[in-house]
């Protein structure tokens, strides 16, 4: 058997995404995780850690474009080894009006301009986060491919009859209360009072006023393991994704998955996403979500084209085999 090539994969989230990098990674290289806790003297330690054991490893995989990848990726040019990032949506943009994105201030587009443009690789997870970066921290992207996340349509898919029920999942604090459009959800919940609305997602404490003021027909249902939100994705007739700035959004993949017909905005990764298979409404107008959630409701047909759509586009293999070409071509250079 042929030696493995040694990689060190940093994160500082662990999310099902980064689960699956990992059971990617293993299957084809000895993998080292290394988790960056977000600490007084954290990037101290990673520079420390990196200089004692860092030589022995072929490539460093960055789960994301933080500051911790601004450190991982000088130290591996220090060190003289390959670096790749995966760019997931947040680190790629600043939107002023509701504070969100890494880049928001000077010396943070000065770390993303660093490792962005150093690393020898960055994947973001679409095409429309490397043409933000481009745009907004001026790289030319030739280190720039974009390789999306994929989905198990094995374990996310459809059982049993369809109700009338509208679901999104997100955790709901005041921040994305804004960013995910709950707002614009809640207020089509008022007008289609008939119509069961549920919020599955970790409820944070500022987000409880929100949460009071909600109808009876919205359901927060705060953090439920998988097998659970499988049940709501089942019986939900429609997903709605009614975000500002997003990567390809993991839920309303997930989602379709099970037949839920998607409404969504034109923005970053919704449309690679959900494409003819579903309906798009401007964000923030709510008289235009509601009538397109009432099609949607209507509309059962494109619940199967919804699942036909991810299971062709996003494959599992698919994404196991651009990583492994993509980290055997940069370390054998």
């Amino acid at each position: 058997m042929s030696r493995k090539h040694k990689i060190l994969f940093i994160t500082q989230v662990i999310s099902p995404s980064f689960s699956q990098d990992l059971k990617i990674l293993e299957k084809h290289f000895d993998v080292t995780v290394y988790d960056f806790e977000v600490k007084k003297n954290a990037g101290k330690e990673l520079v420390k850690w990196m200089l004692k054991n860092g030589s022995k490893y072929n490539l460093v995989y960055c789960w994301f474009g933080d500051v911790f990848a601004t450190i991982a990726v000088l130290t591996s040019k220090f060190l003289r080894k390959k670096s790749m990032i995966m760019a997931g949506g947040y680190d790629t943009t600043f939107i002023p009006e509701i504070n969100y994105g890494f880049l928001s201030s000077g010396r943070n587009r000065l770390y993303a301009k660093i490792h962005f443009g150093l690393a020898d690789k960055v994947i973001p997870v679409d095409e429309s986060l490397r043409a933000a970066l481009m745009e907004n921290l001026s790289l030319r992207g030739n280190n720039m491919v974009a390789v999306h996340t994929v989905y198990d349509s094995k374990f996310w898919q459809p059982e049993g009859k369809k109700e009338d029920v509208v679901v999104t999942t997100l955790g709901v604090n005041r921040e994305r209360i804004l960013r995910k459009g709950i707002d614009t959800y809640v207020s089509c919940a008022k007008r289609l009072p008939d119509v069961r609305f549920v919020v599955v997602g970790k409820i944070s404490p500022d987000a409880k006023e929100f949460i009071k003021k909600a109808p009876r027909n919205v359901v927060f249902t705060d953090y439920i393991p998988e097998e659970e939100l499988l049940n709501y994705y089942r019986r939900a007739k429609v997903y709605c994704q009614l975000s500002l700035y997003e990567g390809i959004p993991n839920a309303l993949c997930e989602a379709m998955l099970c037949e839920c017909v998607p409404v969504g905005t034109r923005v970053c990764g919704i449309p690679t996403a959900i494409g003819d298979a579903g309906y798009y409404v401007p964000y923030g107008d709510v008289e235009a979500t509601t009538e397109a959630i009432k099609k949607a409701l209507a509309d059962g047909g494109k619940g199967k084209l919804a699942r036909e759509r991810i299971r062709n586009m996003f494959p599992l293999e698919k994404r196991e085999k651009q990583l492994v070409e993509i980290i055997n071509n940069l370390i054998v250079k």
